[in-house]
This record gives structure tokens, sequence and C-alpha cells, in this order.
């Protein structure tokens, strides 16, 4: 969930509020990402734009056992983008 909550402020401060929002605005989120601490590793891989949409797959394991999962979409429609 703090991934989500980090991701929604990165989206609102990546786009200036007057301007139409375009998802290739946050293209820089493409590829893959990881974070480890400890034995928690945090994985998330996110498909360039297309179709005015971005897609992500991500886990979360701790250990040898998968912790959390998340699928996100990010699509631009009517001038903003929603999630």
């Amino acid at each position: 969930m703090k991934c989500v909550i980090a991701l929604c402020v990165a989206l609102q401060a990546a786009i200036p509020a007057q301007a139409p929002a375009r998802v290739e605005q946050v293209a820089w989120l493409s590829g893959c990402w990881e974070y480890s601490t400890g034995q928690r590793i945090v994985e998330e891989q996110w498909m360039v734009p297309r179709g005015h949409t971005m897609l992500s797959a991500g886990r979360t394991t701790q250990g040898d056992r998968l912790a959390e999962y998340e699928m996100v979409l990010i699509r631009e429609q009517g001038g903003h983008l929603d999630q």
C-alpha cells in the first residue's frame, strides 16, 4: 500500500496542474525496480507507455514467502491520469 501512495504522490508532482496529463509524463517509471532491506525484497516491473496506458506487476517477498503482490494500471483519460 505504501508503494501505491508514493506512486500517487509522484504522479501528482510530475504533472503541472494546468496542463492536460499525458501518460508519457510518467514514462520514467518504465523498467524494473527493486528495493531490499534485510530479508524483504520489493520488485516492480513497469511496461512502457502504449495505448494511453502503463501497466505494472509487483511483489514483495519476506525470506522465502510471498508477503504481497499488486498490479497497477495508469490510464490517460479526459486530460488526467487514473489509477
